[in-house]
């Protein structure tokens, strides 16, 4: 019997991975957690906008495979602004003046075939307008340092950042 391999992996015209339950927990969670944050970041109608870094250490290439099917799912990146999406279409329905999210989505992976993959799907899956992609093809720890000095440079005096590193088959 095969051995089975350890995590995700993506390649461009290859079968995309099947999505298992745990990453499917993840996902729920980290779509709801935007969404919450948000919410409450913008509860305040004064507030007219916000910058914010979300850095996703582990991104993967974005999409998968539903288990026992062919239908594609978005993978954390595409969660990430999803959520970000409907919850400032949500607020500017209910609002006067529409705020502002200039949000910074760092996507980080170690797998060259991934995140060829990753951007061969933003190309054909844009994300909102309002959140400017950064793509680095590293290990995670190599990019850290560059990714804290960029989110402290900004012209915000209290940065805004969210970490997720579920790293699933990282060894180290």
């Amino acid at each position: 019997m095969p051995k089975k391999k350890k995590g995700y992996e993506w390649e461009i015209g290859g079968t995309l991975p099947e999505l298992e339950e745990h990453s499917q927990a993840k996902h729920r969670v980290l779509d709801a957690y935007i969404q919450r944050y948000l919410r409450v970041m913008f509860a305040d109608p004064r507030r007219p906008n916000m910058r914010l870094h979300v850095v996703d250490g582990f991104c993967g290439g974005g999409l998968y495979r539903a288990p026992g099917s062919t239908n594609e799912l978005p993978g954390s990146p595409f969660v990430i602004a999803d959520a970000m999406a409907n919850v400032m279409a949500e607020i500017g329905l209910n609002r006067k003046n529409q705020p502002t999210l200039d949000a910074h989505l760092w996507m980080v992976d170690n797998s060259e075939k991934t995140i060829d993959f990753l951007k061969s799907t933003l190309m054909r899956r844009n994300l909102p307008p309002f959140v400017t992609s950064h793509i680095r093809h590293s290990d995670f720890e190599l990019v850290l340092d560059e990714i804290l000095e960029k989110i402290s440079a900004g012209n915000s005096r209290t940065p805004r950042a969210i970490f997720l590193l579920d790293q699933y088959g990282y060894l180290d």
